[in-house]
Formats: structure tokens, C-alpha cells, sequence
């Protein structure tokens, strides 16, 4: 594992501990131009993982975001979320987390990613070129770097007969309605990037995104994806899905590993959901 790369997982526990401090407590929030919410726990997280990271590539967060002209200035890049789906943790469902994602500079693609979330005590890292992996002792791994703590990952085996998809818990529309029952697809709720987390468990086979999306919202699930066979598919082009671009915003999209979910994008590029 590269310096960077641990610091990286590093950074995301040391966040997740400033973001617990606050969970639970009455905190003040502010709502952007975009109307998505922003709290001290969100800035908080950002300079922790800032502190940690910023010495080594360029850093672009949610919180702080750069031109894509400094995006290109190095060879990789940092594209974080300090803190994935603060409506969640607004709500205490606990599916709130912390996302980094180190991105190449020259395809603008994530080569290296972290989720962890700090309530269920989950963490999840990796990419196409290493493999994904689960920290099994989160606070063992912390004080030691002991890669006996880490365990790794593959792609789930399901005998079940039908596919579940994710729902998200405050982002949910009508063409993910359709979606769902154009194909019999059951459902489970998940809240922040930890839908990617359950297509990596098993527990979940399709995740449709049929609302906006910022990079830093998919970059590092999308990394871990790829590290255990999957993708995220943009739902216009049907190739997958692009970054650095100059507003971050994202297409429609469907992410996955199963090839029967896979293949449904094929057949629903057809079918008008609007």
C-alpha cells in the first residue's frame, strides 16, 4: 500500500471521528445554492482530511472545489465528499459517510478509493488496479497499519432468482418508480454512497440514479466497484460514466456488477421514463 493510499484511509477515520462528535447534537445548517444542506460536521471533516492529503496531489472537495485547470496541473488529483448525505445525518439514519477518491489526471478517472462509515463502523477501499478490500478492525488497523485487519473482497455469488435494487432515502423520483417496476425489481433503502457498499455485500444487485449527482457523490464507490468486476454505466452515452467535467454534475445512471443488471440498461435506453 503506497503512503498516499494510507493516509487516504487514515484521513477518513480521523473524519469520521470529528463527524461523530456532532451526530446526535443539535447543529446549526445552511443550505447552498443547490439547496443541499451544509454543517459544521461537513467543514469540520473537510479540514481533517485536507490537513492529511493536501501535500501530496491537488485537493478538490465538495466543501472547496477547484477549476479543472488545477485538476490537470498534476498527475492525480484528490475528489472528496467529506460528508455523503448530510441529509441522512440530519435525520440520524446513520447512512451518512465519507467518501475520497484519488483520480488520474490525464482520463479523469478514479484509480483509488475510500469509503467509511463512521456510525456502522464500515470501511471499504480499493480499485480496478489492486482489488477491493474491507477493514475488518477499523481502530487495529488505525493504531498498527496491521494488514491482518484488512480482509479482501469479491464479487458476491447470489442464488436468488430476481434482482434488489437501491432506493435512495431523500432522492428517489418518478423515473426510479418506473424503473423498479418495469422489472420487478425489490427494493431496499440506503442512504449516501453506502448503496455502493451493498452491491460490493451482495445485499443489494442494481443501484439506478435518476436524479442529479456531483462526481465527488460516486468517485470513490465507483472505484471500489471496479475493484470486484462492477461499473457505473451513464444512462445517455450507455458507456461508462465520465469525469472532469468543469460543474462535476453527473448524468442519469445505473451502477452494478451482476451482468443481468448490467443488461437491463441496454433494454431500458429504449423505454421512455419521463
Amino acid at each position: 500500500m503506497r503512503r498516499f493510499e494510507l493516509e487516504a484511509i487514515l484521513g477518513a477515520i480521523d473524519a469520521g471521528k470529528i463527524i461523530m462528535e456532532y451526530y446526535g447534537k443539535k447543529v446549526s445548517c445552511i443550505y447552498k445554492e443547490d439547496q443541499s444542506p451544509l454543517t459544521q460536521a461537513d467543514l469540520q471533516s473537510h479540514m481533517v482530511i485536507f490537513k492529511r492529503l493536501s501535500s501530496f496531489f491537488p485537493f478538490c472537495s465538495e466543501e472547496d472545489p477547484i477549476d479543472l485547470s488545477e485538476r490537470n496541473k498534476r498527475k492525480y488529483y484528490w475528489l472528496v465528499d467529506p460528508l455523503d448525505g448530510t441529509k441522512d445525518f440530519l435525520a440520524h439514519t446513520d447512512d451518512f459517510t465519507v467518501n475520497i477518491a484519488l483520480m488520474e489526471s490525464k482520463t479523469h478517472q478514479p484509480i483509488f478509493g475510500v469509503i467509511y462509515a463512521p456510525v456502522r463502523n464500515e470501511l471499504y477501499f480499493g480499485g480496478e488496479s489492486i482489488g477491493s478490500f474491507r477493514v475488518i478492525n477499523i481502530e487495529g488497523f488505525y493504531k498498527s497499519r496491521d494488514l491482518h485487519c484488512v480482509e479482501k473482497i469479491f464479487p458476491p455469488v447470489q442464488n436468488r432468482n430476481f434482482l434488489i435494487g437501491c432506493e435512495s432515502i431523500f432522492h428517489n423520483t418518478k423515473e426510479t418508480d418506473i424503473f423498479f417496476k418495469k422489472f420487478n425489481i425489490e427494493r431496499v433503502k440506503i442512504g449516501s454512497s453506502l448503496k455502493f457498499i451493498a452491491l460490493c455485500d451482495g445485499r443489494a444487485d442494481i443501484y439506478p440514479r435518476f436524479n442529479g449527482s456531483k462526481e465527488w457523490d460516486i468517485a470513490a464507490g465507483d472505484s471500489i466497484l471496479r475493484g470486484i468486476g462492477g461499473n457505473i454505466i451513464d444512462y445517455q452515452t450507455q458507456k461508462p460514466i465520465q469525469y472532469g467535467k468543469e460543474d462535476f454534475k453527473n448524468n442519469f445512471f445505473i451502477a452494478s456488477i451482476k451482468i443481468e443488471a448490467q443488461n437491463i440498461l441496454q433494454y431500458f435506453h429504449k423505454v421512455e421514463i419521463r
